[in-house]
């Protein structure tokens, strides 16, 4: 059974937010073609592999069952589009790979239901899940991962790697660094910079700069640990 009328995505790697990332393709008119695995699967206690979650994708897909290949084998079509099945800094190896073995081009996946502002640049490899919020003029680098019901203000600048995170809430010219990441239901008070690698806890509020590599938590946020050296 062949499903022309779709276009088919290619995903490297998966981890928790593969359901989300599969329920983006649909929405978006698209199928989950195959999955190109890239390590050995990690089994994680209560959660369900990837072998036990295909049948489902299959049934939504009208029963077309994903692929999965190596990368050793994997060979890209012309018709595909891809997409990293991961996010945060953590993929850049694999992206680079990628791009210098194949000429791969991530295009941004953006879910219908999110409002993403007619001025917004979204480079290659952005995310954006159910409901998210993009206000005008903000700008994001590549692989930027925004995920559902966050919000994010006018003339904000998200750097490459960055994630933000369920329900977080980020005013008006805010920087978020490299790598950085915005936690659940976190607010960024306007005119703030989030350094790389940074992270705010869920729930924080911070009203001023961030270093980078550092954990941040509380009302309003203040410094609990180094988290990340260079």
């Amino acid at each position: 059974m062949q499903m022309s009328h779709k276009t088919p995505y290619v995903m490297f790697g998966h981890n928790q937010l593969f359901g989300d990332f599969v329920d983006i393709i649909h929405a978006s008119g698209g199928y989950l073609a195959k999955i190109v695995q890239n390590v050995k699967e990690m089994q994680v206690y209560g959660r369900k592999t990837l072998a036990e979650r295909l049948p489902g994708i299959a049934s939504s897909q009208d029963g077309i069952m994903p692929g999965l290949v190596s990368i050793d084998s994997f060979c890209p079509n012309q018709d595909e589009k891809f997409l990293i099945g991961f996010t945060g800094y953590q993929m850049q190896a694999l992206r680079d790979q990628l791009v210098d073995r194949f000429g791969l081009v991530f295009t941004p996946l953006v879910h219908p239901s999110a409002y993403i502002s007619p001025t917004v640049q979204l480079s290659s490899g952005c995310i954006i899940n159910a409901r998210a919020v993009v206000a005008s003029n903000a700008q994001f680098e590549e692989h930027v991962f925004i995920n559902r019901n966050a919000s994010i203000g006018h003339d904000s600048y998200l750097s490459k790697f960055s994630i933000v995170q369920p329900g977080a809430n980020l005013a008006g010219y805010i920087k978020v660094e490299e790598g950085a990441v915005i936690g659940i239901g976190a607010t960024v008070i306007e005119d703030q910079t989030i350094g790389h690698h940074a992270v705010v806890a869920a729930g924080a509020v911070v009203t001023r700069r961030v270093p980078p590599g550092v954990l941040v938590a509380g009302v309003p946020a203040t410094v609990k640990k180094q988290i990340y050296f260079d």
